[in-house]
């Protein structure tokens, strides 16, 4: 398995993860339009969580979709 963050951002009080994708946006629930995406993204915020990065902040991952520019963040 391989693959590649494509944004971290952080903040005083939070971690934020976001992966670029040029899919089309969901039109309905995200985990049901692309569950691979919501499992890479998740996967990501989990590995930046075991290397210590987060330390007392907390991790919001989500995914852009180019094609609108729009911001899915995931829940919880």
């Amino acid at each position: 398995v391989s693959g590649f963050i494509d944004l971290v951002g952080v903040q005083d009080g939070r971690v934020d993860v976001v992966d670029f994708k040029t899919d089309a946006p969901p039109a309905g629930v995200l985990a049901q339009s692309y569950p691979k995406y919501v499992a890479q993204v998740r996967i990501y915020g989990k590995l930046l969580e075991s290397a210590g990065v987060l330390q007392d902040r907390r991790l919001r991952c989500g995914l852009v979709f180019t094609a609108d520019g729009s911001i899915h963040w995931l829940d919880g």
